[in-house]
Parts: structure tokens; sequence; C-alpha cells
């Protein structure tokens, strides 16, 4: 049996079980703290708490205090240079920052110019939270960057890919090329890689998962949103090399300050033809075949059954979108214990999936069963591991 592929949670819930007098408080602990993250993109001229960010965090030598450029809005529009940030809500302070540009070459490309987290806050996952969101606001279909050898884990994890510009010289822009040659040059000694994100189909389905940021930073192991993405999924299983045909995206929502957010990105993809829907149970929902499926674009809240109440009451966006429900077999998920939230959201228990569920009979009704299966098959290996 390959305990391999899911040993990492298997190590967190024995661990959990050794120590289940202090579970509460360290839930408690980790949900404060996720709370008061707040994500945003920064608008010139910039805070002088930005400068200070770089200048103390960016390298990885103290001594060095050099600060890469930030966005000059007198020479670049707001949608082709932007600075993201990742703050706490509570103190306001700056905990990383990163900056994209579009590409003068191509604007199907983007170009991750510089990541930078606070030294007191890594290893919280702060870096690929603020990744995901700015790459889905920025919009752009391709993504590129250059990295030193300590960060290629960290963009690997968060689906680029080392690119061996011998082997792909015929494939890759040969702008790219000439800007990935001029920064070797740039950074002699040090070496450096070349790191590209190609972004999939635009005609596949889409299903967008709208995190609740508790949800997000979650170390429980009994999440299941993340069997969806298969970046995610093969970052802890990389001997398993298929994948879904699906476009993923991931969109966290700290609180109520992200429902123009929302609304702005459900319009964008509106405005690219597609059709969104929201994946919901109760009054005023569709239960129909879908005309275009692959073009269609499904809403997932995921949470808690309370943190995806409080997102739909505190986005106004998603209560103009037609609510669309899936005929699935009786859910199988049973890595959450029941608080009395079963009777208390609905009546039919066997009704209720848990976001991988939903995932599959998403891509049941576009058509796609062996992604659909493939997805239950990720869901019932993660069980099987949790229930030795």
């Amino acid at each position: 049996m390959r305990l391999k592929l899911f040993g990492f949670l298997a190590q967190i819930l024995s661990s959990m079980a050794r120590r289940s007098g202090s579970l509460s408080s360290m839930c408690a602990a980790s949900r404060c703290a996720a709370a008061a993250l707040h994500f945003a993109r920064l608008h010139f001229p910039y805070d002088d708490g930005l400068k200070e960010l770089y200048r103390k965090n960016f390298h990885s030598r103290p001594t060095k205090k050099w600060v890469p450029a930030f966005p000059n809005r007198a020479r670049s529009g707001d949608n082709d240079d932007a600075m993201y940030v990742v703050k706490s809500s509570q103190t306001n302070e700056l905990l990383a920052a990163l900056r994209l540009s579009r590409s003068k070459h191509d604007a199907g490309y983007s170009f991750l110019r510089s990541l930078c987290v606070h030294r007191d806050h890594r290893r919280r996952n702060l870096a690929s939270l603020l990744l995901q969101e700015a790459l889905e606001d920025f919009g752009a279909q391709h993504t590129y960057c250059f990295a030193t050898p300590e960060l290629n884990r960290l963009y690997e994890l968060n689906g680029f890919t080392e690119a061996n510009t011998e082997e792909s010289s015929a494939i890759m822009p040969k702008w790219l090329l000439r800007e990935y040659g001029h920064q070797v040059d740039r950074s002699k000694p040090d070496p450096m890689s070349l790191f590209v994100r190609i972004a999939k189909s635009r005609h596949l389905p889409r299903i967008v998962l709208l995190q609740h940021i508790k949800e997000a930073q979650s170390r429980t192991g009994t999440a299941s949103g993340w069997l969806l993405d298969d970046r995610a999924y093969k970052k802890n299983n990389p001997d398993d090399e298929r994948s879904l045909n699906l476009v993923f995206s991931r969109w966290i929502w700290t609180g109520r300050d992200d429902a123009n957010k929302t609304k702005e990105r459900i319009e964008r993809l509106q405005n690219d033809n597609r059709d969104v829907y929201l994946l919901w149970k109760g009054a005023g929902v569709v239960k129909s075949k879908l005309g275009s499926p692959p073009q269609s674009t499904f809403i997932i809240i995921d949470g808690t059954w309370q943190e995806a109440n409080a997102i739909y009451r505190k986005t106004p966006a998603l209560w103009q979108l037609p609510r669309f429900d899936v005929d699935a077999p009786p859910s199988e998920y049973s890595m959450r214990s029941d608080f009395g939230w079963k009777d208390k959201f609905a009546g039919v228990d066997s009704n209720l999936l848990c976001t991988a569920e939903a995932g599959a009979a998403v891509m049941d009704i576009c058509g796609d069963t062996g992604s659909a299966e493939l997805i239950r098959e990720r869901l019932g290996r993660l069980q099987s591991v949790i229930d030795l």
C-alpha cells in the first residue's frame, strides 16, 4: 500500500491524537492568525512601509540593502504594473509583497518581478496565498519569473515549471529567452533559473473555490477542496501524474471588504463570455442540464457551514448569480464530526456534499466522468489514510 501518498496527513493526525488536550487551543490560535490577514492591491503613491519591508527582508544576506524598483504610474498603467501585499488586519503591518508587470512583448504573459516576505512571518504559507490572489486578480494567462535556488521549491509548488532553455528553445518565445540571458549575466556569480507558469485551456470548465481564509490556512487535514487543485495535490503526491480536465482558481475571502473584489472577478468572467453559476442548495436553485458546460464557471463556497453562509450574506454579487444544484451519489465524506450542523442545515444528510464531491459532481455535469472519478478516488485515498 502506497501510504507515502498521504503520509504527511497521517503524521499530522497522529500528532493531533497524542496532543488532543491542546488541540482546541492550537486551532483557535491558528484561526485567529488566519482571520487577521488582509490582501490588497496597492495604488501609487506607495507608503514608506513598502520600501522598508523590502529593505529589511528582500535579500538573504542582510548586508545587501538594494531594493527592487516599484511601479511608476507616470510610465505604466494600473492594469500593466501592480504591487500586491498581505497585511495584518489588526496592526496594518505589511507581511509580504510582490510586483507583477505585463510583458511589453506579449500581453498574455505577466512577469513576477519581485516577491518579499517578512522574515518573522515566513513558513506561514503567505507567499503561496499572495501569489494565488495576485495572479488571479492581475488576469494574465501565463506568468514567468527568475529565481535563485532557494526559491525553486516555492515556485514549483505554485504551478511554475523550471524551463530547460536548451531543450525548449524551439517553443519558448525568443524575447523571453533573451530576457533570461540578460538576467543570468546580471546575477553572476549567483545561479538563476527561469520558471514559467502556463495556464490551462480557456475552453475547459472552470471551478472557482471561494474559500474562507480560515479554511485556506487550516492545518487539521480534514479539508477536501485541495483535491480539486492539481498543483496542490501533486505537491504531496508527486508520483501521481494524472490531471483533471478543468481550470481551477482559488479566491481567498477575508471579510466583507472583499465583496467588491469578488464582484469585479465575476464580471471579468462574464465579460469573457462565460456563464457563471453558484453551486447552492435550497430556495431558488435550478436543476437542469447546461447548454455549453465546458464554457461554464462554477463557484463553490468553501468553509464550514457557518463560514459559507457568512461569505454568501456579505457578498452581494453572489446573490445575483443563478444557483445551480447537482444530482450526485450520497456523500461518503466522513472526516469531520457532526456537531449538529447536519440537522441545522439540511433535512437529508445524504444530499450534503463536501467540497471535493461537489467538484466531482460538476465534472459529471460537464460530461467528464474520468475527472469526476479521479476526484472521488483522491478523496477515497485521503479518507482511507485518516481511518487507519
